[in-house]
């Protein structure tokens, strides 16, 4: 029984490994700058660039605003 407990925990850790080695291949080296930011009538334009993004790659951006009271 503890040699079959002992394989699993050898297997489950083997899965845990490749799983990581798969999600930092596919990290990019992208980064975001020149971010500016416009206030419009009541809208706010922020514009950034995205540097070295691979072609294809699209991102998740978001924005959370934040009073100087800590109200979001």
């Amino acid at each position: 029984m503890e040699k079959n407990k002992f394989i699993s925990i050898i297997i489950i850790g083997a899965i845990a490994i490749l799983l990581n080695s798969v999600k930092i291949q596919a990290q990019s080296n992208a980064r975001i700058e020149s971010i500016n930011f416009d206030a419009e009538g009541s809208k706010l334009v922020i514009t950034y660039d995205i540097l070295k993004a691979k072609a294809g790659e699209t991102f998740e951006i978001w924005v959370k605003i934040v009073t100087e009271s800590g109200k979001e």
